[in-house]
């Protein structure tokens, strides 16, 4: 079994409650509820599935910090916080599933080269701390109008990605230093009623922001769905443009995007 000792809160500088002990093969766990308290799984390099229960109110800071296998975690939508660097470390991680109920997601909680290619950011998330998404590989990112809190480099390492936003200027709840790694953003579109897809963009001379020649958009994304391309008829779903062209359309053209549903097949 692996040692690991629990510090209280983020300013315990010694273990007031002692040491417990996770074994090392230790490769599912599942939390009933509560916190998952700071650094409580720290390190486990065995850890690869995370099952949070209904009940489950606060992933603290650290808990799942440098889990290099952990691949897969729900949360429910008792949980209200992701700590501070909660999943940082997590290489492996490829799907997570943020439920409505979540309001604040910490700095540098998705870090350090994990695989994640998308990520619904649900309606209730008000606070995007300082570096959350660092080195994520996503295409791109739908950040709503209900975000009131932007922190520094939240999308470094990760140039290619292209911003969504309803927002038509981030300077009222956004860091200076947000964007330093110059991804693209196409701000005042059109989401969803739970602002978290893409319906449509109209372009104007300020609606597109690159800041490299040769910049190209990354299409937008849909939780279930498949983006298939912009089309000029809301009524008719029928792709005409690729995201490139927005970059060439004349001022005032509205586009829709098309989606089409992922229909899994059901096992015999």
């Amino acid at each position: 079994s692996v040692s690991q000792t629990f510090y209280p809160d983020p300013t315990s500088t010694s273990s007031t409650s002692g040491t417990y002990y996770i074994p090392n093969t230790l490769k599912h766990v599942t939390v009933t509820g509560g916190d998952v308290r700071y650094g409580a799984f720290m390190n486990m390099k065995g850890l690869t599935s995370v099952t949070l229960l209904d009940g489950v109110t606060n992933i603290m800071d650290y808990a799942f910090n440098g889990c290099q296998f952990l691949n897969n975690v729900v949360l429910p939508s008792t949980v209200k916080t992701l700590g501070r660097g909660a999943f940082y470390g997590c290489r492996s991680l490829s799907s997570i599933f943020l439920n409505e109920g979540l309001e604040s997601i910490g700095d540098y909680c998705f870090t350090t080269d994990a695989n994640l290619d998308s990520i619904k950011i649900p309606s209730t998330v008000t606070h995007l701390g300082t570096g959350s998404y660092i080195y994520s590989s996503m295409p791109s990112f739908v950040l709503s109008e209900n975000v009131e809190y932007v922190g520094e480099h939240v999308f470094f390492g990760n140039p290619d990605m292209t911003v969504y936003t309803s927002y038509t200027t981030l300077e009222d709840i956004a860091e200076k230093l947000w964007n330093t790694s110059f991804s693209a953003v196409v701000y005042g579109c059109k989401l969803s009623d739970a602002g978290d897809y893409v319906v449509s963009v109209t372009v104007t001379k300020d609606s597109i922001k690159i800041y490299y020649d040769g910049t190209t958009l990354g299409d937008p994304t849909r939780e279930g769905y498949v983006f298939k391309g912009w089309g000029n008829d809301p009524e008719n779903p029928t792709a005409v443009y690729t995201s490139d062209v927005l970059l060439s359309l004349r001022e005032g053209t509205t586009v829709y995007a098309v989606w089409e549903e992922v229909i899994e097949e059901e096992q015999p």
